[in-house]
């Protein structure tokens, strides 16, 4: 599950902190796995919401070709929550084009 850390900025106000999962990663992956942070990578870092995901086809396909992501091959994403992080970059994997990106089901 994505965590949040909030702080009281002022009274009734609160500022949230996104945290990726990569203490995760490092804990156990699929061999070959790219770690890619859904509060990092490929968002737009303009955009007024946190962690929204780039728009740009240009832009956000250079970041996923540095991660070693590219239309040569499949994709499986997965997480170590509960399935909530994965289906975003399938999403937006799919959503520039990806030919051929599947989702692997959360396990516990």
């Amino acid at each position: 599950m994505p965590r949040v850390e909030t702080e009281t900025v002022e009274e009734g106000v609160e500022r949230s902190t996104y945290l990726d999962r990569y203490d995760d990663y490092l804990s156990g992956h699929v061999p070959g796995a790219t770690f890619v942070s859904w509060t990092k990578d490929g968002v737009d870092t303009t955009a007024s919401v946190p962690a929204q995901i780039m728009t740009g086809h240009e832009d956000f396909c250079t970041v996923m070709e540095e991660k070693g992501v590219g239309t040569d091959r499949p994709v499986v994403v997965y997480d170590s929550g509960n399935n909530l992080l994965a289906p975003r970059v399938w999403w937006a994997l799919t959503y520039h084009g990806h030919p051929e990106v599947s989702n692997k089901p959360a396990t516990t």
